[in-house]
């Protein structure tokens, strides 16, 4: 089941899609009837759209099932009211609806399976509606109501009466999540974690000008870094601008490139007065150039309306920073069971936040991010092994060669995630991480009184 941030924002992006379907069927050639027409369609689902978009950007603890109710019928009336409305099912049934290109990925297969009307893009805008509004309905229900507000309760099985513990493993498997958009993914592999390298998708249409614009500022970032090599500017802005440099030229995802470029405009800001005016142009417009890029990727667009709406304060920010650098301390310990990149990765997304009342909320959230990502990655593979030690008794040789690396592994993801999940009442993203602590020390426990 979703939860209610998510279920609000599913039926957000809905709206949003219908209204984005509507405005790329009128031609610019189009009557200012038609024009006007649309116009008002378009307007009368935005306001449907507003009530549940405010509810998907709050945090859990800042509302309660009265609100959940109060703007889902906001919603759901004004969207029955629409629907019945023979004039207006007469000017969207032709419509094609075409849903948002990155939607599928915030939501896990089975709910799209479960609804898959609202992730098909081969129906019109108005059966598409029909099929929200029946769905606005079943989350209406009391029981439906109930049980997303419900806090999720683990129940972990005593480790005297099932020595293997596979109920806990399922435990596990139920919450820890896939990854999310982030600056970084990993992979782990021959017990070694790796980055998942995976660039940004475009819209197909965009994907011309897209091309066009990463090849200007490459050009745009060569010349600035080899007027910055000839000047006698702090070597620390040239290592940043190579660094968004390189995000930008390797084709890295369009979260890492962003939240590189607010590093880039931070640093070119504190070193503003040590450089002639047309450097110090050059470099405010490459910075410009750099958000305009980023915002052709629907990833960065949906990244940063969820960095905005979480609520983060400079407290946090401090424990992130400390958390992060734990990991760091751990893998600079451990170097045989991570590739370098992913050390490196974490110290330059925590340069972000040296000033913590200064570092914009995009920057938290992004290293927020990243660790989890890691985290729910090596809980994963946690599980993997757990459920090897439980079944593979045969192979003693095996266990013993791999059970020191893997312990070393999921350790890390422990002494990190433990910093990390006292910001949990306030990111309700981050909230599966007090669980997976615990059922993860426990089967480590279990495992070890085994040996």
């Amino acid at each position: 089941m979703l939860n209610p941030n998510s279920t609000a924002g599913l039926i957000a992006i809905v709206f949003a899609s219908a209204r984005y379907s509507i405005e790329r069927s009128v031609r610019p050639i189009s009557e200012t009837s038609e024009l006007e027409n649309a116009a008002d369609i378009v307007g009368k689902l935005e306001r449907l759209r507003f009530p549940m978009q405010a509810i998907s950007r709050r945090s859990l603890g800042r509302f309660g099932p009265d609100d959940f109710i109060r703007n889902l019928d906001l919603a759901g009336h004004g969207l029955s009211s629409l629907i019945s409305d023979e004039d207006f099912r007469l000017k969207v049934r032709g419509i094609p609806f075409r849903l948002e290109a990155p939607t599928r990925r915030y939501f896990d297969q089975d709910i799209a399976d479960k609804y898959p009307a609202l992730f098909s893009s081969d129906k019109s805008v108005l059966d598409t509606l029909k099929y929200l509004l029946d769905f606005m309905g079943e989350v209406r229900q009391d029981d439906y109501i109930r049980k997303m507000f419900e806090p999720e309760q683990v129940e972990l099985p005593m480790e005297a009466r099932e020595i293997n513990s596979q109920a806990t493993i399922n435990a596990l498997k139920k919450i820890v999540p896939q990854q999310k958009i982030a600056p970084v993914q990993f992979k782990i592999s021959n017990e070694r974690i790796l980055i998942d390298r995976k660039p940004s998708e475009a819209e197909s249409a965009d994907e011309g000008n897209i091309d066009k614009a990463k090849q200007k500022i490459i050009d745009d970032g060569n010349e600035i870094i080899d007027k910055l090599k000839k000047s006698n500017c702090d070597k620390r802005l040239i290592e940043n601008i190579e660094a968004l440099h390189e995000s930008i030229r390797s084709d890295e995802n369009s979260i890492r490139i962003g939240v590189n470029n607010i590093s880039f405009g931070i640093i070119s800001a504190v070193f503003k007065d040590e450089l002639p005016e047309a450097i110090n142009a050059a470099l405010q417009s490459h910075n410009l150039s750099v958000n305009m890029y980023v915002a052709q990727f629907p990833d960065w667009v949906r990244f940063s309306e969820n960095a905005l709406a979480a609520e983060i304060t400079p407290e946090d920010t401090i424990a992130v920073k400390n958390g992060v650098n734990k990991v760091i301390d751990y893998l600079d310990q451990n170097p045989e069971i991570a590739e370098p990149g992913v050390a490196r990765a974490f110290k330059n997304l925590n340069r972000t936040l040296e000033n913590p009342t200064q570092s914009s909320k995009k920057s938290t959230f992004a290293v927020i991010r990243t660790a989890e990502n890691l985290f729910s990655k090596i809980f994963q593979y946690a599980i993997g092994y757990f459920e090897k030690l439980a079944s593979d008794t045969a192979k003693e040789v095996h266990k013993n060669v791999v059970k020191g690396l893997s312990i070393t592994i999921v350790t890390l993801a422990v002494t990190g995630a433990a910093e990390i999940s006292g910001i949990s009442t306030r990111i309700k993203e981050l909230s599966w991480l007090k669980n997976a602590i615990e059922i993860v020390e426990r089967q480590m426990k279990i495992q070890s009184k085994r040996q």
